[in-house]
């Protein structure tokens, strides 16, 4: 499995250190751009994305709760092997998602669909074969620090057999409250890769707690 800290939950005062400092513990990083809108909190934009992927080469998760991800995409500046994710709902019809997937796919970068703890798998079903990723909520989105819900559970083992009737090649994201423990599940249903930010940044020693969980994520 992999890992991505999320970065809204670092010291944003020094923010370059802590990419440097994790940037040989970790595979990536997750970005969370927030406009206010879709949710109530506001993050940052595509600016301050792109000067995160200015400083480091590892891939970036660039997740995106906003209300007009077209507008927020054409900005962001992506290499192929980071992936842009979008909420599905935050989206009138299907022929808006095709559009914005195509959009990010036109940016050479891998393209990702973000969804609800509350919206079912029967909603995205349609969009499996143009993804690259799916991200599923575990939490609702908008803060950091939340309780993994864990009814979740059975969503995330149902979109691991989505994946293998539709889509082997398919990546299964999870994103809220992962932490040592439930981890562990998640690892063995087969999830591809988390975002995780509290269980690393609240951690007196972020880089003992991401060897934790990796450790903890290695199926014995």
């Amino acid at each position: 499995m992999k890992l991505y800290p999320s970065l809204i939950s670092a010291n944003l005062l020094n923010l370059e250190t802590m990419i440097n400092t994790l940037k040989t513990h970790c595979d990536g990083y997750h970005i969370d751009i927030m406009d206010g809108h879709f949710v109530p909190r506001i993050t940052w934009g595509p600016c301050f994305s792109n000067a995160i992927a200015q400083a480091t080469a590892l891939p970036l998760h660039i997740h995106l709760m906003v209300t007009n991800p077209a507008k927020v995409i054409e900005q962001l500046e992506t290499r192929p092997f980071d992936c842009i994710s979008f909420h599905a709902e935050a989206l009138a019809s299907p022929e808006q998602v095709v559009s914005t997937i195509e959009a990010i796919e036109q940016k050479k970068t891998r393209s990702g669909l973000v969804i609800n703890p509350n919206t079912p798998l029967q909603a995205i079903t349609q969009y499996v074969e143009h993804l690259d990723e799916l991200v599923i909520m575990s939490v609702q989105p908008g803060a950091s620090g939340q309780p993994f819900i864990p009814e979740m559970m059975k969503k995330i083992e149902d979109a691991i057999m989505l994946k293998q009737s539709l889509k082997p090649s398919l990546k299964i994201i999870v994103d809220g409250g992962v932490n040592q423990e439930n981890i562990k599940q998640l690892a063995a249903y087969g999830v591809d890769a988390c975002g995780v930010a509290a269980a690393i940044f609240l951690s007196e020693n972020p880089i003992q707690a991401l060897k934790t969980l990796y450790e903890a994520a290695t199926i014995k």
